[in-house]
């Protein structure tokens, strides 16, 4: 989906999709850095292993910056309040992210398995929770919007699908992230393969799979359910 939307961003020249495109995009390569680091970490080369770990939390500050360029530019990039809001959430994360690897690369280093940044790692979490939890509250509210224009026949019921399939599935990402920073508030990282925070991982990831696919290249089988909801609930576009 990703690389698809990075192709719309490419003929249209818009920047929601170009954004989007590189937020997904990002988030696949970090999730395959972190797959790597839990399961060849303790036999890759040390200063291989920081370069992974670099390489990965550079991915998670891409997909942080997509996610908060997208929310601002397909919502009002004018807003002030925005672009305070989206500059305060990408600075948050480079700096935290930054501090993590300064912090984490001696470790790499000299071999030490990985610990808890006892500070940075879990202001990083929060503030990409932050940042969905924005995308959640601003897709949610315009979806209400619709749906009052969809009751009398003035949008179309699978735009307003769209919003709230996205805002529902950024709703639940925030939160699954949210427990996430819980388990490191326990000392339990992503590094330490614990099952209880691989488990939430993976829901993360399938949510963030299948809620861009549902959104952005839904499949025409999905697109007919919704239309003929629309129909029989008599909100259809006039």
């Amino acid at each position: 989906v990703g690389l698809r939307m990075l192709s719309l961003a490419r003929r249209t020249w818009k920047l929601p999709e170009l954004f989007m495109g590189l937020g997904l995009s990002a988030f696949a390569l970090a999730q395959v850095s972190r797959l790597a680091l839990s399961g060849l970490g303790d036999r890759l080369d040390p200063h291989l292993t920081l370069g992974v770990y670099v390489f990965m939390q550079v991915g998670y500050l891409l997909v942080q910056a997509g996610i908060c360029f997208f929310t601002a530019s397909a919502f009002g990039l004018r807003s002030r309040w925005r672009w305070a809001l989206l500059v305060a959430l990408v600075a948050l994360c480079a700096i935290s992210r930054t501090m993590m690897v300064q912090a984490s690369a001696p470790r790499f280093l000299s071999g030490a398995p990985s610990q808890m940044t006892p500070f940075w790692e879990p202001l990083a979490v929060a503030s990409f929770a932050l940042a969905f939890a924005w995308m959640a509250a601003e897709s949610l509210r315009y979806h209400g919007l619709l749906r009052r224009r969809l009751a009398l026949g003035l949008a179309d019921p699978v735009v307003s699908n769209r919003f709230f399939v996205w805002g529902a599935g950024a709703a639940a990402t925030s939160l699954l992230v949210l427990l996430l920073l819980g388990l490191y508030l326990q000392g339990i990282t992503l590094m330490d393969n614990s099952l209880a925070a691989s488990a939430l991982v993976t829901i993360s990831g399938l949510a963030m799979a299948v809620v861009p696919w549902l959104t952005f290249a839904p499949p025409g089988a999905y697109l007919r359910f919704v239309e003929q909801r629309a129909e029989r609930r008599g909100t259809g576009p006039a």
